[in-house]
């Protein structure tokens, strides 16, 4: 499969109305009045707009060309704090493909365990690499989710109904659609969009 490492198992994959339903789904069910996100930048404007738009306190380490486009981790781990509930970034980052291999993503992982933070991962350029390309799944951190795609790397665009995010356990999949009523009412819209979409 495309996560060896991360020990996906099927249950563990939801399938939503394209990539960008995945991003708003997540996004509006796990933040909550009082949270704050840190969105790493320049990012898919989803990421720092539908938050921001939700009233959620939206923090940007925004990576900068004096610095090869490279992730500052000091910076990151000083944007969180105790009311941080979620680390939002793309990778291979997009717009500009800068990449996160395996040591970037632990010290992501790191910081957000510190912080008792969920990642949200976007993924849907993972595999542009002739090697493989590590997943922020694949370091066991319960609250990383992967969001992945496939009209990106697949070139299937217009199968909007088979794109999903991945989850790294069943209960992230419970804690959505359990925990928020909206969670329930965005999953069930998006199918009924997708049936309005091909008909």
């Amino acid at each position: 499969g495309i996560y060896p490492k991360g020990n996906v198992k099927p249950e563990e994959v939801m399938i939503t109305h394209g990539g960008t339903g995945a991003n708003d789904l997540v996004l509006m069910s796990v933040l909550e009045p009082g949270d704050n996100c840190v969105v790493i930048k320049p990012s898919y404007q989803q990421h720092y707009d539908i938050p921001k738009g939700s009233g959620i306190e939206t923090r940007v380490v925004q990576l900068k060309a004096e610095d090869n486009y490279q992730l500052d981790f000091d910076a990151l781990d000083k944007a969180c704090d105790a009311n941080t509930k979620m680390i939002v970034l793309t990778n291979p980052n997009n717009p500009i493909g800068v990449t996160l291999y395996d040591e970037g993503l632990r010290k992501v992982v790191d910081i957000a365990a510190k912080h008792d933070a969920w990642i949200l991962c976007d993924e849907v350029y993972r595999g542009l690499d002739e090697n493989y390309m590590p997943s922020i799944l694949d370091y066991g951190y319960h609250k990383a989710i992967s969001i992945s795609s496939m009209s990106k790397m697949y070139s299937i665009k217009k199968t909007k109904c088979c794109k999903a995010f991945i989850l790294r356990r069943n209960y992230i999949i419970n804690y959505l659609h359990q925990n928020t009523r909206i969670s329930k009412l965005l999953f069930y819209a998006q199918f009924f969009l997708f049936f309005i979409y091909i008909s």
